[in-house]
């Protein structure tokens, strides 16, 4: 039986999307989100919150690249990544979450360059698009 192995999130990006291209000519662009929960005990209100970082390839990437921006309140699909290596004989752990599918929950939609709405920009593009 083959595994699943997909994730949701939902939270605000710390900072502006970063895009790097390959010689390949493959396109990735991270950013990380925060995702805050809050709970009261013993009378006291308190307050964590959790980074989590975000991989986007291709045509996600060119979406996200365009469309978000630091504070931006996005749902985040995709699946869990870890990796593991070594640097100057330490070893290294990273976790990401890579991204096939991102809705913007912004209230208020933002324009893009060419003065098109994120809902209007994201009407030509499915989930299919994204695999």
């Amino acid at each position: 039986m083959q595994g699943l192995n997909q994730t949701n999130f939902i939270g605000n990006l710390g900072k502006d999307p970063e895009t790097k291209f390959f010689e390949s000519g493959k396109q990735l662009t991270t950013f990380s989100i925060a995702v805050s929960k809050s709970w009261t005990k013993d009378g006291v209100k308190r307050e964590k919150t959790t980074w989590i970082n975000i991989a986007c390839w291709e045509k996600t990437a060119e979406l996200a690249n365009r469309l978000l921006k630091k504070g931006s309140r996005v749902w985040i699909e995709g699946e869990l990544e870890h990796q593991e290596w070594e640097k100057n004989g330490e070893k290294r752990i990273s976790t990401q979450i890579v991204c096939s599918y991102f809705l913007i929950l912004d209230d208020k939609p933002r324009e893009t360059a060419d003065n098109q709405t994120n809902d209007e920009r994201l009407e030509d593009y499915s989930r299919e698009d994204a695999f």
